[in-house]
């Protein structure tokens, strides 16, 4: 699992490590992506030693994912999150939690819920 920033370390994990499942929260496609958004005339490419650059990661990932997004998140814009999951290379489901943003969508209704189903689907009960 990760969240925001943790989401690259996450998705990295997920190709090095064997792993049932991956959960991202606010979840973007590269930082060098979203920097260059935010700041067209800088030349980010040559800033960043580490782009996190998950997009390209993706496709190489075949365990379930969960992405949780914020419909009101203006540090990652859904946008971001939708480039990532559209480049998934296994099954996902994504959520919009709406009415929150990038700091308060742990706070929203189903996020808690979304995050157990994930994970009971996951591992579902033995008898």
């Amino acid at each position: 699992m990760g969240r925001s920033l943790g989401t690259g370390v996450a998705v990295h994990v997920a190709t090095e490590r064997k792993v049932a499942g991956v959960c991202l929260v606010s979840p973007y496609d590269s930082i060098r992506s979203l920097a260059q958004e935010m700041y067209p005339a800088v030349p980010i490419g040559w800033l960043l030693k580490h782009p996190f650059d998950s997009v390209a990661r993706a496709p190489s990932i075949h365990v379930p994912l969960l992405a949780l997004m914020a419909s009101d998140d203006t540090i990652v814009p859904v946008r971001h999150s939708q480039r990532l999951i559209a480049a998934w290379g296994g099954p996902h489901q994504e959520r919009v939690l709406p009415g929150v943003n990038h700091d308060s969508i742990a706070l929203s209704v189903g996020y808690h819920d979304a995050i157990r189903e994930f994970l009971t689907a996951l591992h579902p009960a033995r008898p």
